[in-house]
């Protein structure tokens, strides 16, 4: 599984016995019986997602993010912050976090078939999201759609002195284009490897995302 695993598992268990404690369970009976008709939705998400403050959310990116090669400065993700929250918002941001955090449906993160490797081809690599950031087919993919040179680190990710949209953007494009291959192109990734060709694959992913920069750039 993914080092999101365990951490997930335990909120899990934390936000279940916070759901069912007695107390809970008696304030949530009083409100109903004071008012039948509340809602319950925005006291149940104050109660179980506790505020964060700025400087969580950095802490938390700045250990997260070693493992994908991302920069690991507070500044960074400070300034990579102000944008998931403002231009960058909404689907982009989803799908920016959603990568940082491993979320991607790859082989390696769900613990089955171990052997998989690169959908895209690479020899000797695994289908993980470690490997996607470096990968040159992705990155040569992401160079075609975004008509700029992305081969190096900060021209992907960006720098501690200049983070950017786009910067955002190249990591959204590559959670979006991989599901999109894996979701639309299911039989072209189950063939690649028994025929050695992976043409296909590639130019799909390429397809996806040229169409992933278009869409979340609206």
């Amino acid at each position: 599984m993914g080092w999101d695993t365990q951490p997930i598992v335990m909120e899990l268990k934390k936000v279940y016995e916070e759901w069912w404690s007695p107390r809970q369970l008696r304030s949530w009976e009083n409100i109903s019986q004071l008012n039948p008709r509340a809602s319950l939705q925005k006291y149940v998400t104050n109660i179980l997602t506790p505020f964060k403050t700025v400087e969580d959310w950095q802490a938390l990116l700045v250990k997260k993010t070693p493992a994908l090669g991302m920069p690991v400065s507070k500044t960074y993700w400070s300034n990579a912050l102000k944008l998931l929250i403002g231009p960058c918002s909404g689907y982009c941001a989803t799908s920016f976090f959603k990568t940082v955090f491993n979320s991607w449906t790859t082989s390696a993160r769900y613990g089955h078939g171990d052997d998989c490797q690169c959908i895209l081809g690479c020899p000797d690599t695994r289908d993980a999201v470690s490997h996607y950031f470096p990968c040159t087919h992705v990155r040569d993919a992401l160079s075609k759609a975004f008509n700029v040179e992305l081969s190096s680190d900060s021209a992907l990710f960006g720098s501690e002195s200049c983070v950017e949209v786009s910067h955002i953007q190249h990591v959204a494009t590559m959670f979006v284009a991989y599901h999109s291959v894996k979701l639309g192109h299911a039989g072209l990734i189950w063939v690649a490897p028994l025929t050695g060709v992976y043409s296909p694959v590639r130019r799909a992913f390429l397809e996806c995302s040229f169409a992933a920069r278009s869409e979340l750039a609206n």
